[in-house]
């Protein structure tokens, strides 16, 4: 069972950042998956750095995609960004310090984090969609 599905509801319309996105919810999957088997710490440890590379080049990137809309919170948005990867290395430190196995509260971290603030913050960066047309 994976540990996090993807659900319309994080559809932004942003294909570039929906399809990034998408990556992050594989990635967390494969880190649970990995360590829901017991996996070996240096298999999990490679699953969590490629996390850790996806999500950094997806934070650039989505700064960048707001930089280039104008996005007038870009500032607010980098500093959650910055907030985030703190806490994702504090959690990744903990996991390096132990026997190999993550702490149930990385993955409370990372459900939380991912729903969040794509429905919530990354939200804020799209435009309003134009009611269809009957």
């Amino acid at each position: 069972m994976p540990f996090m599905n993807w659900e319309p509801r994080f559809e932004l319309g942003v294909s570039t950042m929906d399809a990034e996105h998408k990556g992050l919810v594989a990635a967390m999957n494969e880190v649970f998956e990995l360590d829901a088997r017991q996996a070996g710490k240096a298999t999990v440890d490679a699953a969590i750095q490629k996390l850790a590379g996806l999500t950094k080049q997806h934070f650039a990137d989505e700064e960048a995609h707001m930089q280039k809309v104008g996005f007038a919170d870009l500032r607010v948005h980098q500093r959650i960004h910055a907030e985030l990867l703190q806490k994702f290395t504090a959690h990744y430190t903990a996991f390096q310090a132990g026997q190999g196995r993550v702490d149930p509260a990385f993955f409370d971290f990372l459900k939380f984090w991912l729903r969040s603030h794509i429905t919530g913050v990354d939200r804020q960066y799209v435009a309003p969609r134009q009611p269809a047309k009957v």
